[in-house]
């Protein structure tokens, strides 16, 4: 139990906003000092754990992302949407689940996402008739989109904790993402269906066409992706390293990028992939010392005297989680709870890479719920709303998401039919 004095301080600092890193970072190393280690055996778990070739495609994945934003990509594929959806009421929001579904397939990141979507959406739905926190909510609850739909950040951390096919849970994440997509598109024509105050325009098959033509480089990017990684052409993070490469080529077509402006998309690329990187590295020294006094073996023991349901285990581990989600960063999450229930659910017989993309699924919710919630605040900030009334507004679009995630998990094939094929 003195496993105690190691969660206790790591929960009371990140209630205390203190940031996610440091709590986690900070509990470790005086848990280890208290427990008679020192603090260079601390460091060197912690850069051991990013020692890995596949972590490098976290960095890649986000440098790519911030070039197709820097450079107005996310403008060109947005209209290009927009164009096929702009004679129904509600065409906007519409295209803005649209657009986070093409955008998903290169950022792999929802807060990159909802900054990408949200600073050019939300102005333009607010100045045709969209109160500024719908548009705020159909841009949060999209963006969630991004972390499932490959090329997914937290798939890759997952995978790399788990020791699961990245490319099988990349394949695996593809369908349950269009179901959140239809789920939320469900809500869209609900709530905006029979709202006469929002404009419709003629739609025009010459400027769809010209609008998808000039979009097409772009929107080939996500193809290119899956579509290697699904025959075995290049792994994830040679996938992520096209990617860039890919995006750096595509301006070319657009807007060329200074040499000021690059080197302004590297240093964001930069913090963004250390803030999540520093995670990791504390994360697996907390997960070590975890495995050294047994916890995940106990945890699944105890879960396994519970239940021999593997669907009662999946519901239980998502209401943990939807809990867990509220105050902590989901990468920090995943990386403290895979290795404790991931034995769990390999005891019950659940396959680990549908477990991964519950697990996945179900932290991601966390992103629409206060307190941590950081895609609340990105919209918010664009919106000119508070987070808490962003997700007031969100609460059908987060139901639609929370109800697509229990149908993943209590039908597996949703997420293991695609990575059967594969093999």
């Amino acid at each position: 139990m003195d496993i105690i004095w190691l969660l206790v301080p790591m929960i009371a600092l990140i209630f205390a906003r203190v940031p996610v890193a440091y709590a986690i970072g900070i509990s470790a190393v005086a848990f280890s000092l208290l427990q008679g280690s020192n603090v260079a055996a601390v460091v060197q778990r912690s850069v051991a754990a990013l020692d890995s070739f596949t972590l490098l495609a976290i960095p890649l994945f986000l440098l790519a992302a911030e070039i197709m934003n820097a450079a107005g990509l996310t403008r060109v594929l947005m209209d290009a949407v927009l164009s096929w959806v702009r004679n129904l009421r509600g065409g906007l929001a519409y295209a803005n689940v649209g657009a986070s579904m093409v955008f998903a397939g290169i950022s792999g990141a929802a807060v990159a996402d909802a900054a990408g979507t949200g600073r050019l959406l939300i102005p333009q739905m607010t100045r045709n008739g969209y109160s500024p926190r719908y548009a705020a909510s159909v841009t949060a609850s999209s963006s969630l989109i991004s972390p499932i739909l490959p090329p997914s950040i937290p798939l890759i951390v997952y995978g790399l904790i788990a020791q699961v096919s990245i490319g099988a849970l990349f394949m695996a994440g593809i369908l349950p993402a269009f179901l959140m997509a239809g789920a939320l598109l469900l809500v869209v024509f609900a709530t905006t269906s029979r709202d006469r105050s929002l404009p419709r325009e003629p739609f025009s098959a010459s400027f769809a066409a010209r609008a998808t033509g000039k979009a097409l480089p772009i929107l080939l990017l996500p193809i290119v992706i899956i579509g290697g990684l699904r025959f075995g052409y290049f792994t994830p993070t040679e996938a992520a390293a096209i990617a860039v490469g890919y995006a750096l080529v595509c301006t070319l077509f657009y807007v060329r990028l200074p040499a000021r402006v690059l080197g302004q998309v590297l240093q964001r690329a930069a913090l963004t992939s250390a803030s999540i990187l520093i995670i990791i590295a504390f994360a697996a020294h907390v997960g070590w010392i975890m495995s050294v006094r047994g916890i995940p073996r106990s945890i699944a023991e105890t879960l396994s005297s519970m239940t021999s349901s593997p669907q009662v285990l999946l519901l239980i581990v998502m209401v943990f989680l939807l809990v867990i989600g509220t105050f902590m960063e989901a990468i920090a999450a995943m990386l403290i709870v895979v290795p404790v229930l991931a034995p769990a659910a390999t005891e019950l017989g659940i396959d680990p890479v549908h477990f991964g993309v519950v697990i996945v699924m179900t932290l991601m919710l966390g992103l629409l719920t206060p307190p941590v919630g950081l895609v609340l605040y990105v919209v918010g900030e664009a919106a000119g709303l508070d987070a808490m009334k962003v997700a007031r507004a969100n609460v059908a679009f987060f139901l639609a998401l929370l109800a697509a995630t229990l149908l993943v998990a209590l039908v597996p094939e949703l997420a293991l039919w695609l990575p059967g094929l594969s093999l």
